[in-house]
């Protein structure tokens, strides 16, 4: 995928078809289209995929606004 300054460096993949409950881990690197060779370190996550029946679901937040000065 590349990538520009008029999407400010993001990309986005659309997953299908995958199979419901699952963790799904994944690994990208990023790369310098103007040097292949220049290539960032793995960047590692996971997600689950939404379950197949409904269920409760819960969130978490947390932030922290002292630090930018407005506390």
């Amino acid at each position: 995928l590349d990538t520009s300054p008029a999407s400010d460096y993001t990309v986005k993949r659309l997953l299908t078809d995958l199979a419901a409950d699952q963790d799904i881990f994944y690994r990208m690197t990023a790369a310098d289209l103007s040097d292949i060779n220049a290539v960032s370190k793995p960047i590692v996550g996971r997600f689950r995929t939404a379950p197949a029946s409904k269920r409760d679901v819960r969130f978490a937040w947390s932030g922290d606004t002292a630090g930018q000065g407005w506390g």
